[in-house]
């Protein structure tokens, strides 16, 4: 009977050791290959600005890092609703903490704002160091949105790649003197092209190219020099931009892979973020719609980190890029030129930017940066 009993309970256990082993299993199951969080969410801050607007930045990849330093900080049924937005977005394994690819270039920084009157709980300021990020305490004022610019200021000397800053950028940080907990990520690429352009003017050099019809558009590659990131721009076919709608099924990772070296006579204008009619996002209306609805409803809101039943305000969403001829939020060199002379007598493809079109930052892994622009100047 004891042989019997002994028996059963091992089974038991086996049983419940591979439900454990199986669920935490699904954790780690990779993406599934036609879900595209850039191109959704792209679009659907696309669709939330005024028709008027013309041009637009946002970053995928840091709002990802935001939703999981958001992740530490729910219970069960808000850890759902963020899971299937976090993982459900490539068809490579889920890294924990979403990191960026080494030498991509790319610098991005998290914060969680939490008014001055609400405790922190420990393991969560410890669990938001291991990412990387910051818990920042305030009132939500002016004067401390000030304070907390300098804060930033400061951490970020700590890394020295990431020294780009614009001196308003703390007004970015301030959401109303009602606050009592948002989430920020401000992102910053730093890159220096392969090979130097004469921006609004015809620049010949060797670039990446090819026309992707399923996106109907021209898409340019421009690589970063000691990077895996990749500058995209996709001039479309027509000005109707359908280019757009395409992304939410088109992997823009995968789009290098398909472009040739070529001879090219690149005419385009600067990509300017603070020239661009929106490149900070409220994320509450966007994720809501994608169905991170919890931690925003204050009767069933189940955020833990904190010591009191606390809805979030917010996710703000702040993007910079400023091209110049030699990179993007790259401090002036010397141009980098390419030598073409077994390509002399030889005519260029020409590749000339004279409509709104989309661009994008990207590595083999992730999409850093993602905008559409229009200039009438050239």
């Amino acid at each position: 009977m004891k042989r019997w009993l002994g028996f059963l309970q091992i089974l038991v256990l086996g049983v419940i050791l591979s439900s454990v082993l199986a669920y935490w299993g699904e954790e780690r199951i990779p993406f599934p290959k036609d879900s595209n969080f850039a191109g959704e969410i792209y679009n659907m801050a696309r669709n939330t600005l005024p028709y008027r607007v013309k041009s637009f930045v946002i970053s995928p990849f840091g709002i990802l890092r935001a939703l999981r330093l958001l992740l530490f900080a729910v219970g069960p049924t808000s850890a759902a609703e963020i899971k299937r937005i976090l993982y459900a977005e490539s068809d490579r394994k889920v890294d924990p903490l979403f990191s960026p690819a080494p030498g991509s270039g790319f610098n991005e920084t998290t914060i969680a704002l939490v008014h001055n009157d609400i405790k922190i709980n420990p393991k969560f300021a410890k669990n938001a160091r291991e990412m990387k990020a910051f818990v920042y305490k305030t009132r939500f004022t002016p004067r401390h949105g000030v304070l907390l610019f300098n804060y930033i200021y400061d951490k970020i000397k700590l890394k020295p790649d990431l020294h780009y800053m614009n001196d308003n950028l703390y007004e970015s940080f301030i959401h109303d003197a009602t606050s009592r907990l948002l989430f920020v990520n401000y992102v910053n690429f730093q890159g220096r092209f392969e090979a130097s352009l004469n921006f609004r003017q015809d620049t010949r050099m060797l670039a990446l190219y090819s026309h992707i019809p399923e996106v109907k558009a021209r898409v340019l590659g421009l690589p970063f020099k000691d990077s895996n990131s990749i500058l995209l721009v996709l001039l479309p076919d027509s000005e109707s931009l359908e280019v757009e709608e395409a992304l939410r099924t088109v992997d823009l990772r995968k789009l290098r892979s398909r472009l040739k070296s070529t001879l090219m006579n690149v005419r385009m204008p600067l990509i300017h973020s603070f020239l661009c009619d929106n490149n900070k996002y409220n994320l509450r209306k966007i994720l809501g719609k994608m169905g991170l609805k919890t931690v925003f409803d204050r009767a069933n809101v189940d955020i833990t980190a904190f010591g009191m039943k606390q809805p979030l305000d917010g996710i703000i969403s702040y993007s910079t890029i400023f091209m110049r001829d030699e990179g993007v939020n790259e401090v002036y060199n010397p141009p980098l030129r390419q030598n073409l002379e077994r390509f002399k007598g030889q005519d260029g493809l020409e590749f000339n930017v004279n409509r709104r079109f989309v661009y994008a930052i990207v590595d083999s892994e992730n999409v850093y940066i993602i905008g559409n622009y229009y200039s009438e100047i050239y």
